[in-house]
């Protein structure tokens, strides 16, 4: 058992699947994955924040930014990235819920965008979102704001 009661669930069933949502790379530096392996299946909102072992909480990484970012929240750049996959007529949309149904892994797309909004458009104005590394830069209101705003409401 690890925070809130509740167990990760083994991600291994989705990682090559993802892997190739994001065009074999990393999600955070885009630097290539030559093989799903190499990836590490991160939770985009961090477990120590909400235990959602969701698909859309979901994103590949590379090793290196997996451990950087640990259970940081994500920069305003990679929120905005993250945020596309939710918008109905997307590509990464129709191929997540395609991955949802051949993994049989549960898809709350609306749950998952919620909690992030409940989380980023509270974040007080000292806050450090991780960007690359050990790079830390502060919140970037208007951008998560519009980010989030703009992110429609998924179907399931």
């Amino acid at each position: 058992m690890f925070l809130f009661g509740a167990d990760r669930t083994p991600t291994a069933k989705i990682r090559v699947g993802l892997w190739e949502i994001q065009g074999r790379r990393c999600f955070y530096c885009d630097a290539r994955l030559a093989e799903p392996v190499r990836g590490h299946v991160d939770h985009f909102v961090p477990w120590s924040r909400y235990s959602d072992d969701t698909l859309d909480n979901f994103v590949v990484a590379d090793k290196s930014c997996n451990g950087f970012k640990s259970n940081s929240l994500a920069a305003a750049d990679h929120l905005n990235r993250w945020t596309r996959r939710f918008a109905e007529g997307s590509s990464e949309h129709a191929q997540l819920s395609d991955l949802a149904c051949q993994a049989t892994w549960d898809r709350q797309a609306d749950r998952s965008l919620n909690v992030a909004r409940a989380i980023y458009l509270r974040l007080p104005n000292d806050a450090r979102l991780w960007l690359r590394g050990k790079e830390f830069i502060p919140p970037d209101a208007t951008m998560i704001g519009t980010a989030l705003a703009a992110s429609p409401r998924p179907v399931e």
